[in-house]
């Protein structure tokens, strides 16, 4: 965990996505904020899978809050922008909204379902 942590810091992601991928993923604590900005690195950088494991690490750890809303605007993005799943893209989407109605990740959230076509 500390290694992992080291690696966000420094803005060593490749390093810090083989090291919890390489561990036990279930196993390994990682603080939320790492999780989101590791998994923001790994859909912009063509592991979408892995950036959902992350997000939803994020919302399991913290199912309420801006945090939570974060992690589920994540989610939301990785499905409708490189999975095609609009249905679970707008569902977390929602959730975004939910958990933190007046926050950036909620505004983002109302965005992003807007350019959707509100679905």
């Amino acid at each position: 965990a500390e290694r992992l942590r080291g690696h966000v810091r420094r803005g060593q992601h490749a390093a810090a996505a083989q090291a919890f991928f390489e561990a036990d993923a279930d196993g390994i604590e990682i603080a939320s904020a790492d999780a989101l900005e590791l998994g923001r690195w790994l859909a912009d950088n063509g592991h979408p899978q892995a950036a959902l494991v992350l997000f939803r690490r994020v919302v399991a750890q913290e199912p309420t809050g801006e945090t939570a809303a974060w992690g589920h605007l994540g989610a939301g993005y990785v499905q409708v922008q490189f999975l095609g799943k609009r249905t679970a893209a707008y569902q977390h989407f929602h959730e975004a909204i939910d958990c933190d109605p007046a926050g950036e990740a909620a505004t983002r959230a109302r965005r992003a379902l807007d350019q959707m076509g509100g679905l």
